[in-house]
C-alpha cells in the first residue's frame, strides 16, 4: 500500500494488482512439463527397481515350483523321445524294424536343408513317417521310396546351391549318403551284424544331431533334441542286443 497526504488527511492508495505470470514464465512444478500445465512425460510412473511397483511391471516373481515346471515343459522333445524309444525298444526283435529310421532321417533332413526352412522340420519328418506307415499297411517296403526321396532332395540341393560348399547344411549330403549306405548294408548282413551296424549308425547320427541342435539353423532344435535322445536310447539298446 502507498500512503499520500492531501491537505491534512492521509490517503492510502491501493497497490496495483499484479497479473499472474504466464505459464512459460513460472517455475515448473515437480512432474509438470515446462511451459504448460500438462504433466511431464513419464510422470507418475514408478522408477525401475522401485520396490513393489517394479513387480507390477516385470510380472510376479516365479516360485521354485513354477520355475521347475517351466524348465520341465521346455524339455518336451526329450520326454517325447524317451516315451517313443521305450515303446520301440520294448518290442525290439532282430532290429529289422529300425532299418527304415536312417533312410527316413536322411530324406527328411536333406529335404529341410534344401528348403532352407528349419521351422518345417517336424512337418517334413511327420509327412515321411506317414508315408512309411501307409506303405507298411499296403505291404510295400518303404526304404526304396525314402532313398529315392533323399536322392531327389540331394539333386535339388546341388542345383540350388544349398548343399554345395561347407557348413552343417552342406554336411547333410554326406551324412545322408552314410545313412543310406548303412541301411542298405544292414539289409544284406546277418541279423546280428545288421543290428550292430544300424545301432552304430543311430549313435553316430545322434552325434551329428548334437551339432545341429547347437547350430539351430539347419533343422528345428526341438527335432534335433528329440533325435539325440531317441537315437542314443535305441542305438545303445541295439548294440546291447547285438552283442549279448
Amino acid at each position: 500500500m502507498t500512503e499520500h497526504t492531501y491537505g491534512n488527511t492521509p490517503v492510502t492508495a491501493p497497490e496495483p494488482v499484479r497479473e499472474p505470470d504466464p505459464p512459460s514464465a513460472r517455475e515448473p512444478a515437480p512432474g509438470q512439463e515446462p511451459g504448460t500445465d500438462r504433466p511431464a512425460p513419464g510422470a507418475g510412473r514408478p522408477a525401475p527397481g522401485a520396490g513393489g511397483s517394479a513387480s507390477r511391471i516385470d510380472g510376479p516373481a516365479r516360485g521354485p515350483l513354477a520355475r521347475t515346471a517351466v524348465a520341465f515343459a521346455r524339455r518336451w522333445p526329450t520326454w517325447l523321445a524317451i516315451a517313443v524309444a521305450a515303446v520301440s525298444v520294448s518290442d525290439m526283435g532282430d532290429g529289422g524294424e529300425f532299418s527304415v529310421v536312417l533312410p527316413l532321417l536322411a530324406a527328411g533332413y536333406l529335404t529341410v536343408a534344401v528348403i532352407g526352412r528349419p521351422g518345417l522340420t517336424w512337418g517334413v519328418v511327420i509327412a515321411f513317417t506317414a508315408v512309411v506307415v501307409l506303405l507298411g499297411v499296403i505291404g510295400v517296403d518303404p526304404r526304396p521310396v525314402l532313398i529315392a526321396a533323399a536322392f531327389l532332395a540331394a539333386v535339388a540341393g546341388l542345383v540350388n546351391g544349398r548343399l554345395r560348399g561347407t557348413g552343417l547344411r552342406a554336411a547333410q549330403l554326406p551324412v545322408a549318403l552314410g545313412c543310406v549306405a548303412i541301411a542298405l548294408g544292414a539289409a544284406y548282413l546277418s541279423p546280428d551284424l545288421g543290428l550292430f551296424l544300424m545301432a552304430a549308425g543311430l549313435i553316430g547320427h545322434a552325434v551329428g544331431d548334437a551339432f545341429l541342435w547347437r547350430d539351430g539353423r539347419v533343422v528345428a532344435r526341438s527335432l534335433a533334441e528329440w533325435c539325440v535322445v531317441f537315437d542314443v536310447i535305441v542305438g545303445v539298446a541295439g548294440l546291447w542286443a547285438a552283442l549279448r
